[in-house]
């Protein structure tokens, strides 16, 4: 008899590991998801008017996700005008 409760303890041991597991690992998931940090867009560029030689730079940072597409779009009067389209590789979901 105290074979079979061994036995019997041993697995509730091993389940309630297995659950404790996956709850730590269901709160991380919910965190990185929850993140609201918003990205950062700096322009730099001394700009009077915009013409065809005219130069800016764009900065843009999200420390936390990382910045996974950025497209600079040049608006006037309805019409818009693509600058940039630049598409970076996606960071692994287990990265810190």
């Amino acid at each position: 008899m105290k074979t079979r409760r061994s036995r019997v303890s041993c697995s509730f041991v091993i389940l309630l590991g297995i659950a404790a597991l996956l709850l730590v690992a269901a709160g991380f998931a919910a965190i990185r998801m929850l993140d609201r940090s918003a990205p950062t867009v700096t322009v730099q560029a001394d700009l009077k008017a915009i013409g065809r030689e005219t130069t800016a730079t764009i900065e843009a940072t999200e420390p936390r996700n990382g910045i996974r597409r950025l497209r600079a779009v040049l608006v006037q009067g309805g019409a818009e005008l693509p600058v940039a389209d630049r598409t970076y590789p996606a960071r692994s979901w287990w990265s810190l």
